[in-house]
């Protein structure tokens, strides 16, 4: 099968085009014939160090979206011919090739009217928006979010998301994208170039403070989050948690969660939350035939086009999502 390699650690630009063997699946596992997989900052940060139980070459990507090719041993609760969608794990061979095969207990079905680009957009991003605000911060109608990156990938599902649960929602992103995120249903929107972000969420939130921020930068931003927090408040961090060291203990009542979907599929001890990624997709999926958010697709490229589009994305500046279409 045609694939995307990397044959050691290294850049978006130390990708190749290859052929390599159709993997096979096993026991309660499914083959899926991969029609379009959208890209994600976890395949290029992840690239660029690598993993001890890699064989290269290593096929990237965790998003599918596909139609069940084969089935493994003992598989029952899915047919051949099925169009799913999931998130598979980055430790093994993942989505940018014409084949994947992953734990059937991860999948949700695509119904119809939805095309496999859409539903492609959808696995790392938009669930990790959704386990961020509805599992673990548990956002209500009338809380205050604070989205920062809101015309990212996660971000713009975070703020479709919330804005579904009824809740205020803050954006942050630049001047060129501030119409974007208004558009996605933010009702304030901070430019954070040209602005204190931190001092305009605390003018907004006045002194209730904010109920739930969501943090696609990373460590950069500190523990200045924080300060934002009402009682009871949460940050959920994406791209790793800040040095909370210097936080001075009993200061504040706080929820913090790390939120990262791949460490789900690193063992079968964790089957149940492994099913749970499933369960989440489908909830998902009702969202989105409901038409309370919709997928974010800004670009449409192919399999061959990938390596120069994760470059593009490793950059930062990408509104919404890049989808691959692999196969028809």
């Amino acid at each position: 099968m045609k694939a995307v390699l990397l044959d050691k650690p290294g850049p978006p630009s130390s990708l190749r085009i290859g052929k390599i063997s159709i993997p096979r699946p096993g026991v309660d596992e499914a083959l899926v014939r991969v029609c379009a997989t959208s890209l994600n900052p976890v395949d290029y940060k992840v690239a660029a160090h690598g993993y001890e139980e890699w064989r290269y070459p290593h096929v990237l990507g965790v998003d599918v979206a596909g139609v069940i090719e084969t089935i493994g041993e003992g598989l029952v609760s899915w047919n051949r011919g099925d169009q799913v969608f999931y998130h598979t794990t980055w430790r093994k061979n993942g989505s940018y090739a014409e084949f994947n095969v992953a734990p059937a207990h991860t999948f949700a079905r695509i119904p119809e009217g939805i095309s496999f680009v859409e539903a492609a957009t959808l696995p790392c991003a938009a669930l990790t928006a959704y386990c961020a605000l509805y599992r673990r911060l548990h956002v209500r109608e009338g809380d205050i979010v604070l989205v920062h990156a809101a015309a990212g990938g996660v971000g713009g599902f975070a703020v479709q998301l919330a804005k579904a649960a009824k809740a205020f929602v803050i954006g942050t992103c630049s001047a060129s994208n501030a119409k974007y995120v208004r558009d996605l249903g933010a009702d304030e929107v901070i430019n954070y170039r040209s602005e204190d972000v931190f001092q305009r969420a605390k003018t907004i939130a006045g002194d209730r403070g904010i109920d739930a921020i969501i943090d696609n930068i990373g460590p950069s931003n500190g523990v200045d989050n924080l300060s934002l927090l009402g009682p009871e408040g949460g940050l959920a961090c994406i791209a790793g948690i800040p040095d909370l060291s210097v936080v001075p203990i009993f200061l504040i009542a706080s929820q913090i969660h790390d939120i990262g979907l791949g460490g789900v599929l690193a063992s079968p001890a964790f089957r149940r939350r492994q099913e749970d990624l499933g369960r989440m997709a489908t909830e998902l999926m009702t969202l989105v035939e409901a038409g309370k958010i919709k997928p974010t697709v800004a670009e449409q490229i192919t399999l061959e086009a990938i390596p120069k589009a994760l470059e593009r994305l490793a950059e930062g500046h990408v509104r919404g999502k890049i989808v691959a279409r692999v196969q028809s």
